[in-house]
C-alpha cells in the first residue's frame, strides 16, 4: 500500500500532480527528478482532451473550443506548465527541461540527447553521491573493498601471528607459564596493570585467532569476500532469476561492485577491476558453490602448505592475476573471479596430488562438475576465465613448486579446530615443505607484464558497447521484420495511423527500411533465437539497428512474459519519414 488518498483525488483532474506528490513526500530528497517534454505535444495533448477529469457529454474536456488548435494547446500548457510549478516549488529536488519545437518524447532520453545543453542537464540528474562506501553506477565500491580487504588481512596476520606465538611458547621454557605474563604483583603500579589487561587481550584474540592458524590466508579471504558479498546483496538487492541466474544483483550492480570488465579495464582504464573481480561473487549460488568448494579443498591444500604461507599467497595471487589478464585479453562483457579463483585452487591441488602419488579421481569430476555448471548456467562467471585458472592452477603446480623436504607428523599435534577438515583421522599426515622457484616466477610475471603493457596500450580493442555495464548482462539481438513485430508491439489503431497517415500519425513509413532491437538476457538468447522463429516466423540476428543504418528512435515497447519483462527498441532511418507532412515521432 502506497498510502494514497485514491478516493479523495480519483475524480479530480490534479490527480497526476498529486500522486506525483505523494511519491516524492514518501521519498528521500536526495533522489533526483526530472521531467522532459517539448513545447508542442500533439500526441500528449490527444490524451490531454480524452483524459477524464472536467468532461462532457462526448467524453472531452471542456475546452472554450473544441476545433481550435491553438485554444488546445494553449491549454494543455498552462495546466502543464501549473502542475510542474506547483510541484517544484514544494520539492526543490525536481527539475525540468523544455524542448522548444514540436514532437513527443517516447521512452529514453534519444529525443533530448539532440539537443544541446541536455547532457549537462541530465548529468546533475543523475550524478551520485561519490564519496558513498557503497558506490554506485559512477563510483565504483572501492572503499568497501578495502574495508573488507583489510579486515581479511587482519584476521590472516592475527592467525599467523598467533601460530607464532604458539611456537615461542612451546619452544621457550617457562612461556606458556600464564601466571608469567598475566598475574601482577598488589603493589604493582596503576600503568603495569594497564599493561597486564592489555596483554591479556592480545592473548585472549590470539587464542581466538588460532582457530585459523593452519589456514590464515583462506580465511582472511573467506572473510574479505563474504563481507563484500552481503554488503552487495544487502544494497543492491536482487534481480529477476533470467537475469542473474546465480541469484543476485544485476550487471550494474556487478560493475558497481567491481567485476572485471574488458571495455573499462581499457577505456576507462579501471586497473582495479583486475584485482577485486577476484573477491566478487555474481550471486547466492555461487558463493554457495564457493564456500563448500573452500572447505572441501582449499582449506586442506593450505595446510598441506602451511610451513610457509608466503608459497599459498605467491600461489594465489598468480592464478588471480593470471586468469584475470587472460579474460581482460580474449574476454568480452563481465566476469566475476572468485569461481575462477576456487577452481584454480583445485586443479592446483590435483596437480600436487598427482604429483605425490595419490587418488585425484574424485576431486577431479568435482571441479570438471563445477567448471561445467558455472561456466553454462551463470553468465556473469565466463568459461574464458574458469579454464584459464584451471589452466594456470596446474601448470603452477608443475614448473612453479620445488619440494625442499618431507617429514611425518603425528595427527596428535592436530589442533581439534581442524579435525572437521578430514585429516584427523589419519595416524600420520605429510608435511612437505615447498619453495617457489624463482625463475618460473620471473618467466610468468614477465608475461603478465607484457598482457598488462598492451591492455595499457590499447593494443587490444575490446567492444566499446560493454562501456555501459547494462549491456554486459544481456545480448543485443535485431530484425528488419518490423511489419511482424510492430503487429506484437501496438495496437490496431496506432499501427493503422502509422500505415494511413491519419491527423495524429502523419507518417508516410517504409517498413523495410526501419529496424527493431532487443536486449535479451545472456542465459536466454540462443533459445530467444531459436523459439522467436519458430513460433512467430521472426528471424533474429546479433547486433544492433545502427548496423543496418537505422540510428533514429522511434518507439518502444514492453512485453511481459509471465514474471519477465522484455523491452522492444524500433528504429528507423533518417529519411524514413516524412517531416513536412507535420508529424513526429512518437
Amino acid at each position: 500500500r502506497t498510502g494514497f488518498p485514491y478516493e479523495k483525488w480519483r475524480y479530480n483532474e490534479e490527480y497526476p500532480t498529486r500522486v506525483w506528490d505523494h511519491i516524492l513526500r514518501r521519498g528521500s530528497n536526495r533522489d533526483k527528478w526530472g521531467f522532459v517534454t517539448h513545447t508542442n505535444d500533439e500526441t500528449s495533448q490527444a490524451y490531454y482532451t480524452w483524459m477524464s477529469g472536467n468532461v462532457d457529454g462526448d467524453g472531452r474536456r471542456q475546452l472554450e473550443n473544441q476545433n481550435d488548435d491553438a485554444n488546445q494547446q494553449g491549454s494543455w500548457w498552462s495546466e502543464l506548465s501549473s502542475s510542474l510549478d506547483w510541484i517544484q516549488s514544494r520539492h526543490n529536488n525536481v527539475k525540468t527541461y523544455f524542448i522548444e519545437e514540436d514532437g513527443h518524447c517516447s521512452f529514453g532520453l534519444y529525443y533530448g540527447m539532440q539537443q544541446d545543453g541536455f547532457d549537462e542537464w541530465a548529468g546533475s540528474i543523475f550524478s551520485e553521491d561519490q564519496f558513498g562506501i557503497v558506490g554506485n553506477a559512477t563510483s565504483p565500491a572501492i572503499g568497501l573493498f578495502f574495508l573488507s580487504a583489510f579486515l581479511g588481512v587482519a584476521l590472516a596476520a592475527g592467525a599467523i601471528r598467533s601460530s607464532h606465538q604458539k611456537d615461542r611458547e612451546v619452544h621457550t621454557p617457562g612461556a606458556n607459564g600464564s601466571d608469567s605474563l598475566l598475574s601482577s604483583d598488589k603493589s604493582t603500579s596503576q600503568g603495569a596493570v594497564l599493561k597486564a589487561d592489555a596483554r591479556r587481550a592480545i592473548l585472549y584474540s590470539l587464542g581466538f585467532l588460532s582457530r585459523f592458524q593452519s589456514y590464515p590466508i583462506t580465511a582472511g579471504y573467506l572473510l574479505t569476500t563474504t563481507l563484500y558479498f552481503w554488503t552487495m546483496i544487502l544494497s543492491q538487492g536482487f534481480v529477476h532469476p533470467i537475469n542473474n541466474p546465480s541469484l543476485g544483483p544485476g550487471s550494474i550492480s556487478l560493475s558497481t561492485f567491481g567485476i572485471n570488465n574488458p571495455s573499462l579495464v581499457v577505456y576507462n582504464m579501471q586497473i582495479f577491476r583486475l584485482l577485486t573481480s577476484s573477491f566478487l561473487f555474481s550471486g547466492v549460488l555461487t558463493y554457495l558453490l564457493g564456500i563448500w568448494s573452500v572447505i572441501k579443498c582449499t582449506i586442506p591444500l593450505e595446510r598441506d602448505l602451511k610451513d610457509n604461507s608466503l608459497v599459498f599467497l605467491t600461489v594465489t595471487v598468480m592464478i588471480a592475476a593470471g586468469c584475470n589478464l587472460v579474460y581482460a585479453m580474449f574476454g568480452s562483457g563481465a566476469s566475476c573471479g572468485t569461481m575462477s579463483l576456487i577452481l584454480g585452487w583445485n586443479s592446483f591441488d590435483i596437480a600436487m596430488n598427482k604429483k605425490r602419488g595419490e587418488s585425484t579421481c574424485k576431486m577431479m569430476t568435482g571441479t570438471l562438475f563445477l567448471f561445467l555448471l558455472v561456466s553454462l548456467v551463470f553468465p556473469f562467471d565466463s568459461w574464458i576465465m574458469l579454464l584459464s585458472a584451471i589452466l594456470l592452477g596446474t601448470i603452477f603446480a608443475k614448473f612453479l613448486l620445488e619440494e625442499e623436504e618431507s617429514q611425518r607428523t603425528n595427527a596428535s599435534s592436530v589442533s581439534e579446530e581442524d579435525e572437521w577438515l578430514d585429516h584427523a583421522g589419519d595416524d600420520n599426515m605429510s608435511s612437505t615443505n615447498y619453495s617457489i622457484r624463482r625463475r618460473p616466477l620471473f618467466v610468468f610475471s614477465g608475461i603478465y607484464g607484457i598482457l598488462f603493457v598492451v591492455l595499457v596500450a590499447r593494443l587490444r580493442q575490446p567492444d566499446r558497447l560493454y562501456q555501459n555495464a547494462f549491456y554486459t548482462g544481456c545480448t543485443l539481438l535485431h530484425t528488419d521484420e518490423v511489419g511482424t513485430v510492430m503487429n506484437m508491439v501496438d495496437n490496431d489503431r496506432r499501427r493503422r495511423g502509422l500505415e494511413e497517415g491519419d491527423n495524429d500519425f502523419d507518417y508516410d513509413f517504409d517498413y523495410d527500411n526501419m529496424c527493431a532491437e532487443f536486449c535479451v538476457p545472456n542465459i536466454a538468447a540462443l533459445g530467444t533465437v531459436f523459439r522467436v522463429y519458430l513460433v512467430v516466423g521472426l528471424q533474429l540476428q546479433k547486433g544492433q539497428c545502427q548496423d543496418l543504418g537505422c540510428e533514429d528512435h522511434l518507439v518502444d515497447k514492453t512485453f511481459s512474459f509471465a514474471t519477465y519483462s522484455l523491452d522492444v527498441e524500433i528504429f528507423t532511418q533518417s529519411n524514413n519519414y516524412d517531416d513536412d507532412g507535420g508529424g513526429e515521432r512518437m
